[in-house]
């Protein structure tokens, strides 16, 4: 069985957390220096670095001069939101995301406010390539007009 790269165990978690947090390129000397609240030992740090970047989930982003050694510098590969979604999709069998994204919508729509509602829609309307996708554009029309008609 194939490990799944997007469960995290607790120290690499800790680890993950302190990255995204800090936000800024690390060296092993910086993580074992900063102020925060881990379980982890320092000496399991180098291991845990070796697993999380051959998983693709940080990378080496430069390096600096620590005495006469240059060492390397990592930052997360993805944002928290990023891993997130990639972990859930990692989670949900084939055929069944739609039914996954629906539930996910119904629960959490529930907090969101009419703008953060319309900035999700207009980001789901754009392609990558930042072209409008019609047929999706046309769904949500039709959607609104249904709302516009309940109302």
């Amino acid at each position: 069985m194939k490990k799944n790269i997007y469960r995290l165990s607790n120290s690499e978690d800790e680890l993950m957390e302190m990255l995204w947090a800090l936000n800024r390129p690390m060296t092993y000397i910086e993580m074992i220096e900063t102020p925060w609240e881990r379980t982890w030992k320092d000496s399991y740090l180098l291991k845990m670095l070796r697993t999380l970047e051959s998983d693709g989930l940080i990378h080496v982003c430069g390096s600096e001069l620590q005495g006469k050694a240059y060492i390397r510098k990592f930052l997360p590969s993805f944002t928290k939101e990023e891993y997130i979604a990639k972990a859930a999709a990692a989670r949900i069998d084939d055929g069944k995301q739609l039914p996954v994204l629906q539930a996910f919508a119904k629960e959490t729509i529930k907090s969101m406010d009419s703008g953060d509602l319309a900035d999700v829609m207009a980001k789901l309307v754009k392609k990558e390539n930042k072209e409008i996708d019609e047929e999706l554009k046309k769904k949500l029309e039709d959607i609104i007009k249904e709302i516009r008609e309940r109302a």
